[in-house]
């Protein structure tokens, strides 16, 4: 019998990635302007896994935390991926949480450490503030 890929409702989705911000800007030393995209980013190193898929199945990859903000994400990685594609992220990478957030590569840039993967998360994360008392997460909400 095949197992069936796990499914995560949006809110459970939003609520993982509300903890990964709030946790990345806490820990983090640097927290930079908006600049282009407009949300502040936070530069925090830390292990995260990449998959083609959300079932496990499909090949997992290790990757460091570049940065991170409530529209997207930066990770480096040793491997070039296709942009376009989705990835689904654990975005803690140091534990064994089944939820994967998705995101859609927006560039793959060369770098000393392999790749700079960037990507933007593939639900919607308008009202992710929203969701927590002491929003933390982009200063342009405060």
């Amino acid at each position: 019998m095949i197992a069936e890929a796990p499914v995560y409702d949006a809110a459970e989705l939003k609520q993982h990635l509300v903890r990964f911000l709030v946790t990345t800007q806490k820990r983090s030393s640097v927290g930079l302007g908006g600049g282009r995209r407009g949300a502040e980013r936070h530069h925090r190193t830390w292990p995260l896994r990449v998959s083609m898929g959300i079932n496990g199945e499909q090949p997992e990859w290790s990757a460091a935390l570049h940065d991170a903000s409530a529209q997207g994400i930066g990770f480096l990685l040793d491997r070039r991926l296709r942009v376009g594609t989705t990835v689904y992220l654990n975005l803690f990478g140091f534990t064994d949480s089944p939820a994967r957030v998705p995101a859609v590569i927006r560039h793959v840039t060369p770098h000393r450490h392999g790749y700079l993967v960037g990507c933007e998360y593939a639900m919607d994360t308008d009202d992710l503030c929203a969701l927590i008392d002491d929003c933390v997460i982009d200063s342009a909400h405060r």
